[in-house]
């Protein structure tokens, strides 16, 4: 879910604030790159489209604020394997349905009804269990259920608290957690307040006011 990635990330958010030296944007991008591929896009906050590694990205409209569950099912999913197993469905796919769908995702942020995991073809196969809590958290009312990255949580996009209890009551005993969507501009006034005694406003990525 990009733990190791965000905690990257915030060390350089934090970074020129701590130095109390000016670190643009592209800057931290080039540092990050180097640390993960999806280091940037904690940097950036918000909605955007990743090319290449994920680390060259862009903008997109924000998905609307909504509320639902994470789900940690406690099954180890072998990153390795799942990639090995996954390169060659993704190189037989026809390259005009792959533009298709990935443009069909690209701006249909209100919804996410037609977001897609490609993991979750190969690890649903070693791991059936996962397959069966993601129909669950359909059942319950979820407008969005996908695996994150290759495993093994999952996550359900609700639209109201009803469909959450619902989806928690047929989910039994797995462990959840709440969660909500979290746009840029939340996202970076959430960085600003946290470090709003040290910093210049109206800046980002944050600077230090003591930068001579």
């Amino acid at each position: 879910m990009g733990g190791g990635s965000s905690d990257a990330a915030a060390v350089l958010l934090a970074l020129p604030v701590l130095m109390g030296r000016a670190v643009d944007l592209p800057k931290l991008c080039a540092i990050g790159e180097q640390l993960g591929s999806d280091v940037s896009f904690f940097l950036l906050g918000g909605t955007a489209v990743g090319i290449g590694r994920g680390s060259e990205l862009f903008p997109l409209p924000d998905s609307p604020p909504r509320q639902g569950i994470l789900v940690a099912p406690g099954i180890h999913v072998n990153t390795a394997r799942a990639y090995r197993d996954l390169s060659p469905r993704l190189t037989t796919e026809l390259q005009q349905n792959k533009i298709v769908s990935f443009q069909s995702v690209t701006w249909d942020t209100g919804s996410l009804v037609s977001a897609r995991n490609d993991f979750e073809s190969v690890v649903f196969e070693q791991h059936r269990k996962l397959a069966t809590l993601k129909k669950r958290l359909v059942r319950a009312g979820a407008t969005a259920a996908l695996m994150t990255g290759s495993g093994s949580a999952l996550f359900g996009l609700f639209p109201d608290c009803n469909g959450i209890s619902r989806a928690k009551e047929l989910l039994g005993e797995v462990r959840t957690f709440p969660i909500s969507l979290v746009g840029r501009a939340r996202y970076r006034a959430l960085w600003r307040r946290a470090l709003k005694e040290h910093t210049t406003p109206g800046l980002w990525p944050l600077q230090s006011r003591y930068t001579g």
